[in-house]
């Protein structure tokens, strides 16, 4: 099931075509669909990263490897870019991921690749971890097997 926006992607590809053509300008855009600015800003990097395609809604989230996401760090950390230049370079959609990447490098985490990963969020919403979906069924197993060692112990 995919994730649908309140905007249709065609009027987002208009929208930003009509920008990057001088036609409307961001306050303009932002009126007209009733969106904040920092929304069209997004759609307008994505849509340069990803071209139109880009703008379509996602089935799910898109995996980076290790190395880019080091790469990409690694650049920024060094002064290459700006946060928007390092995204187009490495095909990242939002300089949030890119942000929150740099963050857990600079606290001394490990960036690891993130391919069936699954976000656990708190009932505040705020992300807490991100399980692999190894880890997830090892846990799952672990209970299975309590459950049965007790079940097991209570008919001695």
């Amino acid at each position: 099931m995919s994730r649908k926006s309140k905007i249709e992607p065609i009027v987002k590809v208009k929208i930003v075509e009509q920008y990057l053509a001088g036609e409307i300008v961001l306050n303009q855009a932002s009126k007209k669909l009733g969106v904040a600015c920092q929304s069209i800003r997004k759609w307008i990097s994505i849509y340069r990263c990803n071209g139109p395609a880009g703008l379509l809604n996602q089935l799910k989230n898109k995996s980076y490897s290790k190395t880019l996401k080091m790469s990409a760090v690694n650049d920024y950390l060094n002064g290459v870019g700006s946060l928007d230049d390092i995204c187009l370079k490495y095909g990242i959609r939002s300089h949030t991921q890119l942000l929150k990447w740099i963050q857990v490098y600079n606290s001394g985490g490990i960036l690891k690749t993130s391919i069936n990963t699954m976000a656990y969020t708190s009932s505040r919403g705020h992300s807490c971890h991100s399980f692999t979906i190894g880890r997830i069924l090892s846990v799952i197993l672990l209970i299975v097997l309590s459950e049965i060692s007790i079940s097991y112990s209570s008919r001695m």
